[in-house]
């Protein structure tokens, strides 16, 4: 149901940045066209609610806050958390300006929030999903969860598991360096769903560094990829063997001597970390001999690499 609530109720609704961070923010020419219409005709885009935290229409509810208006608001019939997230990532999805950080991200996370569901019926499921969708008859994909959101995505069931990792990451991301985060899912820092990843497993004292200056702490890392841009279209005019060297060449990233060392250096924390805690949580009288020899066989590896590595170190200091 449709309301329109005065000054009072909006005070008391509540933004939670879980929720809030699922809507991607907008450009300032389209805020600013936003608020003039909000100003010439009133407030009527709705602000969908879970009783009074917003799912959706964040920066309509806070440019009503801002000039005191009524806002119209609509409840949402879901019935804990889980389900208000899943209808939230399914509505963002729903937007033709998603970027590709985004879009993904919101796949992912949409992956990690029902693949953890016990039980679910893929009506219930059906159910939620629809009450983002305009459309009705719309049919439910049956099937494991990487399978039914490829179908309704038009990805692989391997995609979705990665979009899902990648969306975790991301989250654990906001919980330590939030600026370096929103950066990425804003796509003004272009980095591979390998790196992202890479990036969330360092340590905490690390990243809170990286949080000075994220755009710093990426390029000098090597994790930046170049800027991407649909190639110019082919005119005709040019051979394409031309056509193609020209392309490439344009997309030669720039040299860093220092991205592999640096990229690496901020690496082995998390290794380190890895180590230690398995050392200390796992109880290694209780596993099984063949995978003690395997993970045996990979730290005298890794040993062996590091003192061939600290060698030619010491040749050139």
């Amino acid at each position: 149901m449709v309301r329109k609530v005065c000054r009072e109720f909006c005070q008391q609704l509540i933004v939670e940045e879980e929720f809030r961070r699922l809507e991607q923010p907008v450009e300032n020419d389209v805020q600013q066209a936003l608020e003039r219409e909000l100003l010439e005709n009133r407030c009527q885009n709705e602000v969908n609610l879970w009783g009074r935290i917003i799912l959706e229409g964040f920066l309509c509810y806070q440019l009503c806050l801002k000039h005191e208006l009524p806002v119209r608001t609509r409840q949402i019939p879901v019935r804990n958390r889980r389900e208000a997230l899943t209808w939230a990532c399914a509505a963002q999805l729903r937007r033709s300006d998603l970027k590709p950080e985004m879009r993904l991200y919101l796949i992912g996370k949409r992956y990690s929030i029902e693949k953890g569901v016990p039980g679910r019926r893929s009506s219930q499921l059906s159910d939620i999903v629809a009450q983002s969708q305009p459309e009705e008859g719309e049919r439910f994909v049956p099937g494991s969860t990487a399978i039914r959101l490829g179908e309704e995505y038009g990805f692989g069931r391997y995609a979705i598991t990665r979009y899902g990792v990648y969306a975790e990451s991301i989250d654990q991301l906001f919980r330590t360096a939030p600026q370096l985060a929103a950066l990425i899912l804003s796509g003004m820092l272009e980095m591979t769903q390998k790196d992202v990843i890479r990036v969330s497993q360092l340590p905490d004292q690390v990243l809170r560094k990286a949080e000075e200056n994220p755009e710093k702490f990426v390029l000098q890392n090597g994790w930046r990829r170049r800027k991407r841009g649909r190639p110019p279209a082919y005119d005709g005019q040019r051979s394409a063997p031309e056509f193609s060297q020209q392309m490439l060449v344009k997309q030669m990233p720039s040299y860093d001597p220092d991205a592999e060392v640096s990229g690496l250096t901020l690496t082995i924390p998390s290794w380190i970390s890895s180590i230690q805690r398995t050392h200390a949580a796992a109880e290694l009288s209780a596993i099984s001999p063949s995978a003690l020899e395997r993970l045996a066989a990979q730290l005298l590896c890794l040993t062996q690499s590091a003192e061939q590595l600290m060698s030619a170190i010491k040749e050139v200091l």
